[in-house]
């Protein structure tokens, strides 16, 4: 790296503009970041109407669902080792008694939760895999944002739950407030039950919602396809494909353009020109049609062209007008 640096200037100024961190961010960002990190925010998705959101969900359900999984497969021993058993440690047997039952209602609820969100994220996958094209599995995406996020929601409540168990574990521990040698096979503990079985329907609830709000979304993003064979389509249910996908005119996209290129030259991309025609329309469109794709790619390239061969020409006319002075300047030292 430091022989590349010697040798081009570009590197030696995007380093030295670095500074001695790389890139600096202040403290908001990084709070900013961790709270993301934190709640799953930055796990986004319909963000962008061009993107292959499909592929995008996809990847988001399957990395989640894998998580879930495996953490299942740790929290899973811990509940049944807090229950009541001669080879147990019998945790949830605590003085005070409060401390042991919401350890086991956690540790419970936690298995659960991470159980519904591996179960929804097979889901998700299922459910994009359905969409019979990729501008309709973009339509699903962006009408059905909220359900799809339904797994890192759950995941993240997971992990709550999680760090509520671990510091109640380490309380019992490190505290001796274990009470399993004073209790024999007469204990029970109904607020832990009641607990935990409250936490896990309302979870259960709130998953059966998102899920059927799901495919729901789902058959409304189709073309023909009633939800079940015996109970037909209102007229209503469908969403029109001509509500969904903007068809501007030429007219429309050569105006759209310049107030595209006037914000910022530097930073136009032919995506960003489609996005930014999407996000003019005034209905809530998530692509274009066909015939506007082909005019905007080739409006948008014909327009950079002219910028181009209008920039060399006025670098032509310098060059041209540089050399008249220069030979001008040879004459009269001539004379």
């Amino acid at each position: 790296l430091n022989r590349l640096s010697r040798r081009s200037p570009t590197l030696r100024m995007s380093e030295r503009s670095k500074g001695p961190c790389g890139f600096p961010l202040s403290i908001r960002e990084y709070v900013q970041a961790a709270w993301s990190i934190a709640t799953g925010q930055f796990m986004t998705v319909g963000d962008s109407p061009l993107a292959d959101l499909k592929e995008q969900t996809t990847n988001m359900s399957t990395n989640i669902g894998l998580m879930s999984a495996l953490v299942l497969t740790m929290i899973v021993p811990l509940m049944y080792d807090a229950g009541l058993g001669p080879q147990n440690n019998s945790y949830m047997v605590t003085d005070p008694f409060w401390v042991g039952s919401l350890y086991f209602a956690l540790a419970c609820s936690a298995s659960w939760t991470f159980a519904i969100s591996t179960v929804f994220a097979v889901l998700n996958i299922m459910a994009l895999n359905e969409t019979g094209s990729s501008r309709e599995a973009n339509h699903f995406v962006m009408i059905a944002s909220t359900e799809l996020r339904t797994t890192s929601d759950l995941f993240t409540l997971s992990w709550v739950m999680l760090v509520g168990v671990v510091v109640l574990w380490a309380s019992i521990v490190c505290f001796d407030l274990s009470g399993n040698e004073d209790c024999d096979e007469s204990c029970n503990m109904p607020g832990a039950f009641a607990a935990m079985i409250v936490t896990c329907n309302a979870i259960s609830a709130y998953a059966c919602f998102r899920a059927c709000s799901l495919i729901a979304k789902l058959y409304k993003c189709k073309e023909n396809s009633p939800i079940v064979s015996w109970w037909p389509r209102p007229p209503n249910a469908l969403t029109p494909t001509a509500d969904w996908i903007h068809d501007p005119t030429t007219q429309e996209v050569l105006g759209l353009l310049s107030e595209y290129l006037a914000h910022d030259k530097g930073k136009v991309t032919p995506t960003g020109f489609k996005e930014y025609l999407i996000n003019s329309s005034n209905k809530d469109t998530w692509a274009l049609s066909y015939l506007a794709e082909r005019t905007a790619d080739r409006v948008f390239e014909r327009a950079i062209d002219l910028m181009i061969d209008s920039d060399l020409k006025h670098c032509s006319n310098e060059d041209a007008n540089e050399d008249a002075n220069v030979s001008h300047l040879r004459v009269c030292t001539a004379e």
